[in-house]
Parts: structure tokens; sequence; C-alpha cells
């Protein structure tokens, strides 16, 4: 069934950070772009569901701006008080210890004996010098872990996790996604950190983080309001479902939960929805070598157990990371202590991300089966939940986490090629561009998708966006007296 027909200068598809973000810059241009979204709510990977006085988002985002626009792009969104300055405090459940994150010597020492330490610490160096001095190209992520951390830690808690999270060998993982997620100290300090006890946090590590009242949901939720009050329209539950291309723009056709049906005619597209989804959409179709490089693409999947607990508090973290294939998940957030509103006084709640495939067995679990093996899971870690359950229920993100197989650079440069020459469309975000980015950049990708769309060179080097090649939490644009 046909609703109606809209049509448009400019049409951003996903209303996410990154589609906000573009969408905001696009009115500073002087358009008023249509937002299309896929789910019943904005914000994309960063949303956030409240359930009888709870607040849960779809795993934990930290706001971590490196850069003073994006930080007060967003800052002014807010109220005083209502974006506010929060300590992490992370551990990793290892051997039945909770060992904190990142390292402290006498923790380490204390949870994992002396034997154990001694030889992290060993094979540590042993690897971090060979690979100065022999200098062999790192392929994979196991390789690249190995070398930055050495065997040992590698056979006990990177691999194990690694594994757990991409549901694949680290050795068929490329190691370009490493530098990007993961803050690896200077040799001497990480040498120092665990020999020498330190009070200081590493300086690769950021101690605080913004995130505001109400869930991590609501600086897109924030930022979709400004949108809109600006003049332009986001219609949400509206499912793309095919984008014709054709000399003078392109044809949009979309379907609601209800069957109905609304076209829209535009000259001009962005769009961070998932890059697979777009390519299958468009027509004439891409290539076959094109369409077979879509398919060789994945992303991991997360469903999310979020548990309502009539106790005051499980630990006394942010987050758990849990490496042990014996659990079923693969980290767990306590969000009443990333911030007390998120639960009502005298209460906590927990959400255990499971990392799994879309349709396995994981995906399709009923939730009485799946809270019965997270209990039974929580009560060998020590974290008995019997009679403390409130209530309970899933969210799912299906495009959580593109993996970067061994082979994934060469199918994205076809795909990014082809794009490239189709005028007037530009692709970004995390999962547009298939790269993972954090919320800071992904907002700063917004802002320059839409400088791009009037700018053929900047649209070129959007395709061509480079990863930082290390990933550093510091130097952030955080206001210490919060």
């Amino acid at each position: 069934m046909r609703e109606d027909i809209t049509q448009t200068r400019v049409v951003v598809l996903g209303a996410g950070l990154v589609g906000l973000a573009a969408s905001d810059r696009l009115i500073h241009k002087g358009e008023k772009p249509i937002v299309i979204e896929k789910e019943n709510a904005v914000g994309g990977l960063c949303r956030s569901f409240k359930h009888d006085g709870f607040t849960f988002d779809l795993g934990g985002h930290r706001f971590l701006p490196h850069n003073k626009d994006i930080a007060d792009f967003v800052s002014i969104l807010f109220n005083n008080n209502e974006l506010c300055l929060r300590e992490r405090r992370s551990k990793i459940y290892l051997k039945k210890r909770f060992i904190l994150y990142p390292p402290e010597f006498s923790d380490i020492l204390r949870n994992l004996g002396l034997v154990t330490c001694f030889k992290c610490g060993m094979d540590y160096i042993y690897f971090r010098l060979k690979h100065l001095i022999l200098k062999k190209p790192e392929i994979s992520l196991k390789d690249w872990l190995i070398n930055k951390f050495g065997y040992t830690l590698y056979k006990i808690y990177f691999g194990p996790y690694s594994f757990k999270l991409w549901g694949r060998e680290p050795s068929n993982i490329s190691s370009e996604w490493a530098p990007q997620r993961i803050s690896v100290p200077h040799i001497g300090v990480a040498i120092k950190s665990l020999f020498v006890e330190h009070h200081m946090p590493l300086k690769t590590y950021a101690r605080k983080f913004l995130y505001p009242i109400g869930g991590i949901g609501e600086i897109p939720g924030r930022m979709a309001e400004e949108v809109i009050k600006k003049g332009s329209s986001i219609f949400i539950n509206h499912r793309v479902t095919k984008i014709v291309v054709r000399p003078n723009g392109f044809v949009i056709g979309t379907v609601a939960p209800e069957g109905l049906e609304k076209i829209f005619f535009t000259s001009k597209i962005i769009s961070s929805i998932p890059l697979t989804e777009i390519l299958t959409s468009l027509h004439p179709r891409p290539p076959q070598e094109v369409l077979d490089s879509a398919n060789s693409l994945r992303f991991r999947s997360i469903r999310f157990l979020n548990l309502m607990l009539d106790v005051s508090h499980i630990t006394d973290n942010t987050w758990l990371y849990i490496p042990e294939r014996e659990y079923v998940f693969f980290r767990i957030q306590e969000f009443s202590n990333w911030h007390p509103h998120n639960s009502p006084p005298g209460k906590t709640a927990l959400t255990l991300e499971i990392a799994c495939e879309k349709g396995g067995r994981l995906w399709n679990m009923k939730d009485p089966e799946l809270l019965k093996t997270c209990i039974k899971d929580l009560k060998k870690m020590g974290i008995n939940l019997e009679g403390k359950v409130i209530d309970y229920f899933s969210t799912f993100l299906e495009h959580a986490y593109p993996i970067y197989s061994l082979r994934y650079k060469d199918h994205l440069q076809k795909i990014y090629d082809y794009v490239e020459s189709i005028k007037n469309l530009v692709i970004c975000g995390r999962q547009g561009l298939f790269r993972y980015i954090n919320m800071d950049a992904a907002i700063e990708n917004g802002f320059e998708a839409a400088e791009s769309l009037y700018d053929e060179k900047r649209k070129i080097n959007l395709l061509r966006w480079k990863d930082k090649r290390e990933y550093l939490e510091t130097n952030l644009y955080l206001d210490e007296n919060e």
C-alpha cells in the first residue's frame, strides 16, 4: 500500500550520531534535510531504553571528545550539571579473580601470583624487543597482540577475549583493528607498571568520561530535537527498500511496519546505514564483483540481557570484562555506577553483553532460557542473583562491530571505488564506512559528510578517512573541575 510521495533536496539515511550531525551541518548550509530511520527511535548504536524507572544503554558508550569543536557542539545541548563527568572503574574477571584494569602491580601480584607476573613481564619484554628488532609485519590480530603484550598475556586474556567477541580466532582478524581500540602504553611505562606500584593512571587511559543524565541516548535525542526545531523532519520506523539512481537524483522507497510505503525524490543522499544494506538497495544493481565484496563483509551482532535488580549494587565497577569461554557473556555493565539516576533508589541494573550471530542460537534463545543460563554463570562468578531479579528484557544490535577479516580492505576498496562513481551519494559513519569509530569521531565524520556533498575532493577524502594509528584516551576536552 502506497502512502505518499515527498520531494526534497537532501535525504539523510540513519538517525544515529553521524546522520544527525550531518543533518545539523546541512541546516547550517541552508538545507532542510529529511532523515529516514528504520528503528522506532533515534540514536542508532547510542540508544537508551527506559523501563520502570531504570535506564539501559545499548552497551557501554563513553563520550571522550578529542576535538574542542565536538566537545562544544555536544555540551551546548545540555544545561548545567546534565552532562556529567564520571569516573571509569573497570575490572577483568579472570581465573575466578577480579583484576583491576588498567593494571596495577600489587593487584596483579595478589590475584595471579608472583610466577605468572614474572612470566608475563619477561614474556612481554622478549616479544616487544623481538618485534622492534625484526620488524616483522603484523598481519593478524594475533600477531599484533603477541608483539605488544607477549604470548603469556595473549594466552591468558587477549586471545580468549578476542575469540569470544568476534567468534573467530584472532589469527583470522586483521591487525588493523587493534591499534584503534586497544591502548598500548610506552614500553618503559608498561614494564614499570608490572614491577613498580604506581598511583597515577597510565597516560594512555582516561580515568574520566562525559555521560548525560538519562543515558547516552540523550545526546542523539537532543541532537534530533535541534534538527527538528530548525525545520527538518525525521521519519522513524521507515526501512529503506530501494534506491533508484537517476541522472538528476534518486528515488528512495521505504516501508513502515504497517506496510505503508513512502517514496522520496531527492537530489542528494548522505547514508550512514550499513554499507552492505545500501549496496543491495541500489538500482541499477552494482556490478557483481562489488556485490560479492559486500557479501564478504560481516558485522558481529550483540544481544543484551538487561536485568533490573532489587539490591543497591552488585559491584563498584562501571563494567567488567569476562574473557573465559565458560561464561556466555563477554562484558557486564552496571549502569547504576555509570550514573545513579539510571536506577531507582536502592536498586541497581546489569546489562550482560553477549556476542553472537544474528539468527544464531544465542540470538534466538528465549529470554527465560537465556536468563537461566546467565544466572548460572553469574553464580559461578560469585554473583548470586536468586530472588533479586525484579524484571528483565533483551535488546539487540545487529550491526554492532564491523569484522576486520584479513582481506576486508580489498573488499572495501572495490566498494569505495564504486560508491565514488555515484554522484551526490556520500556514505559515512561506523556502519556506513565499515569503520570502527568512537562517538566523537562519528559526530566529526557526520560534519565532514555534509561538507562532502558540495566538494568532490572532500568526498574522496571521506572515503579514505584515516583511522588513528594508535588509540589514545588522553588529550581529551573534559572539564576536570565539574
